[in-house]
């Protein structure tokens, strides 16, 4: 996947954080971004439109760490190039002197870790509300102990396909894994996007392998496959 340095002008682009992964992303395009910055962003987007002092986010992003407030500064600034943000005339991250910062844009989290972003002023492309057909209450999140590595990389791949990339995501276990129960978080925590089909293996294996080698073309539907 192509990384790109710095950022342009936005023109009403999306942006997707992922902080479980550390990442942030344009159209697919994997964006520079040095990891102190996604707490810092992450610490922005969570007491939005609050405003967040430096003490917090030195706190949010080195906790137990001394270091001067010039790191601060140094991930504001990164954060703004790569979003392509501008300092004077801000659509994502306002400088307010002497208080701190805050973020302006708009953004939705469409995971526990994963959010969107877009510059103020600019609406997002929505997303089709459908339910997923996993019976659990809108919001409610299964219990599940020691999964996150796994939640996060269902998100990753969920991402991938709602902004254009096929994606293809085998979960694969020993009996009494949990893998249901796995599924069910997931589909859960991701809040606002599209309906979830889950289809076991010998499903998969009927539909035969020519889908499996050609897959479909990039929709609002994203599929996990499980055994």
């Amino acid at each position: 996947m192509a990384t790109r340095d710095s950022g342009d002008s936005t023109g009403g682009e999306e942006f997707v954080a992922n902080f479980g992964d550390k990442r942030l992303s344009r159209d697919g395009e994997v964006l520079r971004l040095r990891k102190p910055s996604f707490p810092v962003l992450r610490a922005l987007l969570e007491r939005a439109p609050e405003v967040v002092t430096k003490e917090a986010l030195l706190e949010a992003a080195w906790p137990g760490v001394t270091v001067g407030e010039g790191v601060v500064k140094v991930s504001i600034r990164e954060l703004r190039r790569q979003l392509g943000d501008d300092a004077n005339d801000s659509v994502f991250i306002e400088t307010l002197r002497g208080r701190g910062y805050r973020y302006t844009g708009n953004f939705e989290w469409i995971g526990a870790s994963v959010a969107r972003l877009s510059p103020r002023g600019a609406p997002f492309t929505p997303y089709r509300a459908i339910p997923s057909d996993t019976g659990s209450a809108p919001g409610a999140t299964p219990a599940l102990v020691g999964r996150d590595a796994e939640l996060n990389e269902l998100e990753r791949a969920l991402t991938e396909v709602l902004y254009g990339k096929p994606h293809l995501t085998l979960l694969v276990a020993p009996d009494g894994f949990g893998k249901t129960a796995l599924l069910d978080a997931f589909a859960s925590r991701v809040t606002g996007a599209p309906r979830i089909a889950r289809m076991p293996t010998a499903e998969v294996e009927r539909r035969g392998r020519r889908k499996l080698r050609q897959p479909d073309a990039p929709s609002d539907r994203a599929r996990s496959h499980y055994r």
